[in-house]
């Protein structure tokens, strides 16, 4: 190890082992990614980084329309919700979609669960309090799905964690 990048490298392997955090490790001191001049999801790396953290200046204002607590709360907000509202993820709650859900793939469905999908309607913020006196709510899915959550235009998610599948 004779370079700032080498030693860098094997730091954040060991860092990964350590706190056991699968994939979530790589992209820990980078969540995003950028090719051809261009920006790709998770944040971006000037001003005002998205999903927050040390220099976000775009909190949310206005108080909740809907808190919920599980994944049946979260389905009656989203389906009730309408452009201006705020649903809000309570505490540190861990909601399971696939408890609920086989999203993004209903075809051929047979079992129990109902072929529902998650969509945030125009205009609605989906938000939890990540950074707020605690590590915030996680929206996870144990099930591969094609897509965990659908976005409608202006619609927004914020002080969430997203976690999909261990694959």
């Amino acid at each position: 190890l004779t370079t700032a990048a080498a030693i860098r490298s094997e730091l954040g392997k060991l860092f990964a082992a350590c706190t056991d955090l699968g994939l979530y490790g790589d992209y820990y001191l980078q969540p995003y990614a950028t090719g051809n001049g261009n920006l790709y999801f998770g944040a971006n790396s000037g001003a005002n980084p998205i999903g927050g953290g040390r220099g976000y200046v775009s909190g949310i204002s206005g108080s909740a329309t809907y808190t919920v607590t599980d994944d049946n709360t979260l389905k009656a907000a989203l389906d009730q919700a309408v452009s201006g509202d705020i649903i809000l993820v309570s505490g540190e709650v861990v909601i399971d979609l696939a408890d609920f859900i086989l999203a993004g793939d209903p075809e051929g469905f047979t079992g129990t669960k109902i072929p529902y999908q998650f969509t945030v309607p125009a205009g609605v913020t989906l938000m939890g309090l990540r950074g707020e006196n605690g590590s915030g709510a996680i929206l996870k899915t144990t099930s591969y799905v094609e897509n965990m959550l659908y976005m409608k235009d202006g619609s927004r998610i914020s002080g969430l964690v997203l976690m999909g599948p261990d694959l």
